[in-house]
């Protein structure tokens, strides 16, 4: 298993294999050093010990064994720090360029992945199984790979010193290893189902934490730390198993190892008594013996360890080969020399579903729509009816499984993806801005822009003096989310970002859906200022808003119903004009208030 875990990454392991090796070479060192001792140790129960006393130099003779002796165990001391901190820096360098392939990943994944995945499980690999991996190279591997040589070397020791101990030792190993294998499979899946649910229960937190307002709101407290308890208790259980099976594991190699070990004891005395071996050898082969201990009781936990880095590699690998399904041409895609901003949607047909049947259940249907350049057009229709999705495929957030999407006559698809996106201003329904300061969201498109045009880009869209007014300024810190300000004020500070950007096209999502009519307003002069000039799709559900289009659009279950100007469809569709009338209706009181 540790082959096939470094057989999966290579690639980033490769670069820094020779420090890596040298760590290895600096651990066979001090490993040597340590079969010293006990050779050393029976030499001097043999051939000093009886002669101190006897010869005049015999306690210089002891004085220079244990010199020698001593002089071991610093050697052992001065190659175990490069050791150690090489292999510590290959595992830290490993899971750096891992971790920056991982998020450079997660950039290029489709919407399509992120709805299918939770956000918690995804930060789990992120964190936890990264530290695993990690781990692997800084001491997993050093542990294992000193087990194995432990075994080799100590057993081959053993044999030279007497064969006969040491095939009394190799008794107990027909029930030793079969044991550790079966085990060691167990702990596998264990372990697996462990770090799924962790997971599980990492996407629990995350999905409360973000929308605690909500839980709050409903004073639904209890109930969703019933429903994390009930998570937490899984995981428990999941603990407890694999500890278990450890637990029980570790103390199995151990009481081997003791049987073993008074087995010797017993025989060994035996044979030294009837002086068929020194008492210096027996002292030699039980010290071996007895460094036979660390191996054992490390082999379950360095089981452990390993099996969870194989199932950490396992779930790291998943969004690596997840396939990317939106991306720029193999030759990089056209880069057009001029956009005029011409869209058109011919025969579009989209559904969110799984790779498989043609738009098995399309909320888009056969959709044919011309935008011409520097035209603004709102899309009005019910909830469900396919405003967003048909908008979230002009930036390909989304291909169409039928059907093409045009700009200036060149199919999307065939487009640079990043020139493309670069090109389209976006403001969403759902606000987000980042935990930074107000300057660096509205430049989040445009991180070089200066302040002057932070501030000119603030001003068109009305927000500079409220920001001028806070104590920080454009410096304040706004929470995660954009929390401290305003719903008015985060869509006006998200207008300020697009306008910034200066783009072609414009695509407005529901972007005053949820202010009041005052805020609506502003927001509305805002959006003039930022719609000037421009190619403007404009999703909304106020009808006051839609009047600032040149054109309206009525989208019904995906399908266009109806379109024309905003008198037009006042005149000629029985539907916007109750829409219209209801709305109105509406907003009277709001502005008697």
């Amino acid at each position: 298993m540790t082959i096939k875990i470094f057989k999966k990454l290579y690639s980033y392991f490769r670069p820094y294999r020779w420090l890596f090796c040298t760590g290895f070479v600096f651990m066979l060192i001090q490993n040597s050093l340590m079969y010293v001792v006990p050779w050393g140790v029976g030499h001097i129960w043999d051939y000093v010990f009886p002669v101190l006393g006897k010869r005049p130099d015999g306690v210089w003779l002891l004085v220079k064994w244990c010199s020698f002796l001593l002089l071991a165990g610093l050697m052992r001391a001065f190659f175990l720090f490069p050791m150690i901190y090489l292999f510590w820096y290959t595992g830290t360098k490993v899971v750096r360029d891992l971790r920056n392939q991982l998020y450079q990943k997660l950039q290029v994944l489709s919407f399509r992945y992120y709805n299918k995945v939770r956000i918690g499980d995804l930060m789990s690999r992120l964190t936890l199984d990264i530290e695993l991996i990690k781990n692997f190279y800084a001491y997993n591997i050093e542990h294992r790979s000193q087990i194995y040589m432990y075994d080799a070397i100590i057993a081959s020791l053993l044999f030279i010193i007497d064969w006969k101990l040491a095939l009394l030792c190799l008794a107990i190993a027909p029930v030793i290893i079969p044991t550790t294998l079966l085990f060691s499979n167990k702990m596998r899946q264990a372990v697996i189902e462990r770090q799924v649910q962790a997971g599980i229960l990492n996407a629990k937190v995350q999905e409360n934490i973000t929308g605690i307002r909500v839980v709050k709101a409903f004073a639904m407290e209890d109930s969703e730390f019933k429903n994390f308890n009930t998570e937490n208790k899984i995981m428990l259980n999941k603990n407890l198993h694999v500890t278990k099976l450890q637990a029980f594991l570790q103390p199995f190699l151990i009481f081997g190892v003791s049987i073993g070990m008074a087995a010797i004891l017993w025989y060994g005395g035996f044979r030294v008594i009837h002086g068929q071996m020194s008492l210096g050898k027996l002292i030699s082969f039980v010290f071996y013996l007895t460094m036979l201990n660390w191996p054992f009781t490390m082999l379950a936990p360095n089981t452990n360890q390993i099996r969870q880095v194989e199932g950490a590699v396992k779930r790291v690998t998943e969004i690596l080969n997840e396939p990317e399904e939106i991306t720029s041409p193999k030759d990089g895609g056209k880069l057009l020399p001029a956009l005029n901003g011409k869209i058109e949607f011919d025969g579009v047909s989209f559904g969110y579903h799984d790779k498989g049947t043609p738009a098995g259940y399309p909320i888009i249907k056969d959709l044919n729509l011309t935008v011409m350049p520097g035209e603004k057009v709102a899309i009005i229709g019910l909830t469900g009816s396919g405003k967003s999705t048909l908008v979230s495929l002009i930036p390909r957030f989304y291909d169409p499984q039928l059907g093409a999407i045009r700009v200036d006559g060149v199919d999307l698809r065939e487009l640079n993806l990043n020139w493309w996106r670069q090109r389209i201003g976006l403001v969403l329904q759902e606000t987000f801005l980042f935990s930074a300061t107000i300057a660096d969201n509205i430049a989040f498109g445009r991180p070089d822009s200066s302040l002057a045009e932070i501030r000119k880009a603030a001003q068109a869209a009305q927000i500079d003096d409220h920001i001028m007014q806070l104590p920080e300024g454009y410096n304040t810190i706004v929470g995660e989310r954009g929390v401290g300000l305003s719903g008015g004020q985060k869509q006006r500070v998200a207008i300020a970002r697009a306008i910034l950007l200066n783009p072609k096209i414009l695509i407005l999502d529901d972007s005053t859906s949820s202010v009041d009519v005052e805020t609506e307003r502003e927001i509305q002069t805002a959006l003039g200022e930022l719609m000037f000039s421009r190619t403007t799709i404009l999703i909304t559900q106020r009808l006051s808003t839609a009047k600032l289009a040149d054109r309206v659009i009525i989208l019904e279950s995906g399908e266009i119903r109806a379109q024309g100007t905003h008198e037009d469809l006042m005149d000629q569709n029985q539907l916007y004009q109750e829409l219209y009338n209801i709305q109105t209706m509406q907003d009277l009181p709001q502005e008697s208030a």
